[in-house]
């Protein structure tokens, strides 16, 4: 599972990605667990991923930087094995569900193009950009935390109160940055 989370990293000359794990290094999953304990994060991560865009709205999938050629068509925009032609004899109009009959598609997120607007002072941070995890103030506050227990069969609790007690903590000069984690 992939979930949207926002970082706080100190400011620096050191690289980006060291810093960035540096933080995250804590939440990492435990390689030899028998169980995943609450404050294990992640097993996996990359800067922007599936969320990138999301602190100024830009848009992965447009940027011809993050296109490749369908593999499924080799680029002509009609698929042309089995499956195409079955699907044919059924809709004369089917063309190739890889790339939508344009013979290009977009690259799986954790290959698209670094966008620098992952990266952002915590000022410029829109309230709707709020993440499902945010690491910050060297704590990490998820939406919903796990409580298998509750007699009600739930499985998950509300946490927003706390992510927006945290969100409210943040100094407006911080460095943050969008965050893809997998777990």
């Amino acid at each position: 599972m992939h979930y949207y989370a926002l970082v706080e990293v100190p400011d620096g000359k050191a690289i980006l990605e060291d810093r960035l794990a540096e933080v995250l290094e804590p939440y990492r999953e435990s390689d030899f667990a028998e169980e995943r304990q609450d404050h294990e994060l992640w097993d996996g991560w990359t800067i922007g991923g599936r969320y990138t865009g999301r602190l100024d709205g830009y848009d992965p999938t447009t940027d011809p930087l993050n296109q490749e050629r369908c593999w499924i068509c080799a680029g002509t925009g009609k698929r042309d094995d089995e499956l195409g032609r079955r699907s044919r004899v059924e809709n004369p109009g089917y063309t190739c569900n890889g790339c939508d009959g344009t013979g290009t598609r977009t690259k799986w997120p954790t290959i698209w193009h670094k966008h620098h607007g992952d990266v952002s002072k915590f000022k410029d941070v829109p309230e709707s950009a709020k993440p499902y995890t945010l690491i910050a103030c060297g704590r990490a506050v998820s939406r919903e935390v796990y409580d298998g227990s509750l007699p009600s069969g739930e499985r998950f609790v509300d946490n927003s109160a706390e992510l927006d007690r945290l969100w409210s903590e943040i100094g407006p000069e911080a460095t943050v940055v969008v965050v893809d984690l997998h777990i």
